[in-house]
């Protein structure tokens, strides 16, 4: 949950957060383009009717409403890729949580020894099982009321309550122990990082389904689990390191900026990739390139072959001509 510790500020992961933005990107690209693709025969056709003065407004209508679908498919992407992306942090020098919300609220900071900590837990059902998350969030609250006034996501979605609880223990030792009392922390790859790539989506986006050396746990559920999720989200995680890079970032706020500068050496801990780490990280375990290229299989097929199938059922008429 932590990807950088030092004496001046705690920064805190958020790849499950930074994969709804590709997702959504990617699903816009892909539904635009081949609405675009399979609507051109039809347009054309409408258009090459506008010479009947009854159907004159009609058809014309139709064609600037079928266009104007793909293009506002492609200008949602265009403003999800040229929205500011957050980091959370946490300042041991101001003792402040920060976050940018948005361009209407900007930085929100939360006052970390007023603040009230809280697990919030969501369970999502589908037609393929359920699957519960939970994230830590902080508060600022009316001290009569209980009422939340504003508050700061800190964490990823963890699978289990218990990995916030450790979360915010960790959190609490940061602020009030000693360095050599706080947990060390893992390392993580750096945001923006292609090298890699496969290892950090194990470890942040489905860590439940592998154990210690990036195999799957044992079963069935866990392999179609697996195989369903690369299916559909895939190409979207493999977009998080060039999102990461050209996504513009919201500058700092003054006193944050000159908060988070600090000397000397780092007495917190990061504990270093293990050999079976180094060797992911570096596309060098075998079962884990063929796990991520049957799900790389699984994603194009996906994707590939529902634009195509659409973009057929388009131009069926003007290949094969009319039924």
């Amino acid at each position: 949950m932590v990807s950088a510790i030092n004496p001046a500020y705690l920064e805190f992961t958020k790849t499950f957060r930074t994969s709804f933005r590709p997702f959504a990107i990617l699903i816009a690209v892909w539904g635009g383009g081949f609405f675009f693709l399979m609507m051109i025969p039809s347009i054309f056709d409408m258009l090459s009717r506008l010479n009947e003065e009854r159907t004159q407004i009609f058809f014309l209508l139709v064609s600037v409403l079928l266009l104007a679908i793909p293009v506002a498919c492609f200008v949602f992407a265009y403003r999800l890729l040229n929205t500011f992306q957050s980091r959370i942090i946490l300042s041991r020098t101001l003792r402040r949580f920060y976050q940018w919300q948005g361009k209407k609220l900007g930085w929100t900071w939360v006052d970390y020894d007023t603040i009230v900590p809280a697990v919030y837990g969501y369970t999502g059902v589908s037609p393929y099982g359920a699957s519960s998350m939970y994230m830590l969030d902080v508060y600022e609250v009316e001290p009569r009321t209980r009422r939340i006034l504003k508050g700061i996501r800190v964490s990823d979605a963890a699978n289990y309550v218990i990995a916030q609880a450790e979360l915010w223990e960790f959190i609490r030792l940061y602020m009030e122990a000693p360095p050599h009392n706080v947990p060390p922390i893992e390392y993580r790859l750096p945001e923006g990082q292609e090298h890699g790539i496969h290892a950090r989506i194990d470890r942040d986006t489905i860590p439940g389904l592998l154990d210690d050396e990036h195999r799957l746990k044992r079963g069935l559920f866990y392999k179609l689990y697996f195989g369903m999720g690369a299916m559909f989200s895939y190409w979207a995680d493999r977009m998080i390191p060039w999102i990461e890079r050209h996504t513009r970032r919201p500058p700092l706020p003054p006193e944050l900026e000159e908060s988070m500068q600090w000397e000397g050496e780092n007495p917190y801990r990061v504990i270093p990739p293990t050999e079976i780490e180094q060797r992911a990280i570096d596309g060098e375990l075998p079962y884990m390139n063929l796990r991520w290229r049957i799900g790389m299989m699984l994603s194009t097929l996906a994707y590939g072959g529902s634009f195509l199938f659409m973009v057929f059922v388009g131009w069926r008429e003007v290949i094969f001509g009319p039924d």
